[in-house]
């Protein structure tokens, strides 16, 4: 992954070296946590340091600050999944996808991704005058992706991971354009750049 995500963030604020602890770009083009002295050592491109970090949290680091810190270094540095500056011009749009199922997340909670939305078919029942309307789907390219502080087996773990989310989505810059829609594992909304 060649973008900053906000753990990422979590990760430089929690590090203790015996070095200020910086947040670099490897040589592998992966996104890392190391003392300074190592990141220079091994030619690694510095993104900030957890004074900076701290100066900017204030020393409260919650998930909405981190998401939020986490874009305006990938802005401030160009950095995408991809490693390319990035561009949200996808013609069919976005989906916030909030995973609320224990079998759908990575971890212990609830996560919000942003994926790309695509055309799968024409619905020609549905179109005026015999006109086809497109059936959407979500496409494979993910450019966005934050873990909640939402446990995944909480009784109210949807309502609660759909509020989350809309805050890590405003912190990183987005903002719901559509309806929430509940499925089996994980709720969904239309995304655009605020």
């Amino acid at each position: 992954m060649a973008f900053v995500t906000s753990a990422h963030v979590h990760a430089l604020a929690e590090a203790e070296f015996s070095d200020l602890p910086v947040l670099a770009v490897d040589l592998d083009g992966e996104i890392e946590v190391f003392p300074q002295s190592t990141a220079v050592e091994r030619g690694a491109r510095v993104l900030t340091d957890a004074a900076a970090l701290l100066d900017y949290s204030g020393g409260e680091l919650d998930d909405t600050l981190a998401a939020q810190f986490a874009r305006e270094l990938n802005e401030e540095h160009g950095l995408t999944e991809g490693g390319d500056a990035e561009e949200f011009d996808n013609p069919d749009g976005y989906v916030a996808a909030v995973a609320i199922a224990s079998d759908v997340v990575a971890g212990d909670h609830c996560d919000v991704s942003i994926i790309e939305r695509q055309v799968i078919g024409y619905d020609v029942e549905d179109g005026e005058d015999g006109e086809e309307t497109p059936v959407y789907g979500l496409g494979d390219r993910v450019v966005g992706y934050w873990e909640t502080t939402i446990p995944v087996d909480a009784d109210d773990a949807d309502t609660r991971a759909i509020a989350a989310a809309e805050q890590l989505l405003e912190a990183a810059g987005w903002e719901v354009v559509g309806a929430w829609e509940y499925a089996a594992n994980a709720v969904y909304a239309l995304v655009a750049r605020a």
